[in-house]
């Protein structure tokens, strides 16, 4: 019932507040039509993006993360191949164009969906589904709240960003908002591995802190920080040594190149410090110390990123406003490792302080 409801929010919006939207980002009425025409095809048939990330997570929850990859690889690749066929209208399909690749969206969520219920329902053991005889229970609701709250507040601080910095760019061109763009399609395949291996930290840890395996919490931390620091080194490489290669995958414009250059070469400069800021909050979040993850992301992304890069903007321009990544990164590992000592001396180091490990 919440998911339906939720989806009428969201289609409400995407009928009716698409175009403003878009409108306030640019000022290439193109853009804007085209933009409105993907969102609200998208968010009105949202159910199959909040299904899919509902069962998902619910098998993550038992440790079935093989299978939630399935999920999301089939979604994926489910969708790059109607993109191909709905956008450019190959074997027979109808030629949609933008609207086209929104459908493709849409019905590869849904099978995303379809396939994370029918894991959870013939491979998951530790949890049934039932879809009757719900009472609402006062203290699961203020848990999930407790948990969740939080993590939905991250996640919304991503869109805040993404919106303000936009705006900042448009003060120089529509193109820097598009290099932007263009980065952040980029960024999800660098970090595609570092999501995972937050997404398996999360069960890790909280298995062995409710078992009080306090080492196997350090080792598995220090693990994956690792482990996400190496991938996201070779991911500076890739960008400092194929940046017009990699912006050429998306336009030939000169003044696409011009800006996405540098821009590209100088945001990767942050990576290295990225494997340990992308690793800690999912560690936080297991400690049930959720907070500190949703302090992090506000620090990063609006406490630092965007009034540094207003500020570098104003003072040298459009190629310091890349700094702003690199010098965020910088800052918000520096608080990673203050909360994590905290939490290590009070919930790890110190078992009576920490009844789960005693």
């Amino acid at each position: 019932m919440n998911l339906k409801f939720y989806n009428f929010r969201f289609a409400l919006f995407g009928l009716f507040g698409s175009r403003r939207y878009f409108s306030a980002q640019t000022g290439e009425a193109a853009i804007a039509v085209q933009g409105a025409a993907y969102l609200s095809v998208c968010l009105a048939w949202s159910l199959g993006a909040f299904l899919q990330m509902v069962l998902e997570r619910i098998l993550q929850s038992a440790g079935n993360t093989v299978y939630c990859m399935a999920c999301q690889g089939i979604s994926s690749l489910l969708n790059i191949l109607l993109d191909a066929l709905l956008i450019f209208g190959l074997l027979g399909f109808p030629r949609l164009g933008v609207t086209g690749a929104a459908a493709a969206t849409v019905v590869s969520q849904f099978a995303g969906a379809a396939a994370a219920l029918y894991f959870n329902v013939k491979k998951n053991r530790e949890i049934r589904l039932v879809l009757w005889g719900f009472k609402p229970d006062r203290e699961v609701i203020t848990e999930i709240g407790r948990v969740g709250i939080p993590t939905m507040v991250t996640q919304s601080l991503a869109s805040v960003m993404t919106f303000s910095l936009n705006q900042i760019l448009l003060l120089f061109s529509s193109k820097a908002v598009s290099v932007l763009g263009v980065y952040f399609k980029l960024q999800s395949f660098v970090f595609l591995p570092v999501s995972g291996i937050t997404d398996s930290v999360i069960p890790i840890t909280a298995y062995n802190y409710g078992a009080g395996k306090r080492k196997r919490i350090t080792d598995v931390l220090w693990f994956a920080t690792g482990l996400s620091t190496g991938l996201l080194f070779l991911g500076t490489i890739l960008f400092h040594l194929a940046p017009e290669g990699l912006i050429r995958l998306f336009s030939r414009d000169a003044d696409m190149l011009a800006i996405g250059v540098p821009a590209l070469s100088t945001i990767s400069l942050s990576y290295v410090f990225a494997g340990i800021t992308n690793i800690f909050p999912g560690f936080f979040q297991a400690m049930g110390n959720a907070v500190y993850s949703t302090v992090l992301s506000a620090v990063r992304r609006i406490g630092i990123i965007l009034p540094v890069s207003w500020a570098l903007a104003f003072r040298f321009g459009l190629r310091a406003v890349w700094y702003a990544f690199p010098i965020a990164e910088v800052l918000t590992m520096l608080l990673c490792l203050v909360l994590y000592r905290r939490v290590y001396h009070t919930k790890i180091k110190n078992p009576g302080d920490c009844s789960p490990c005693g």
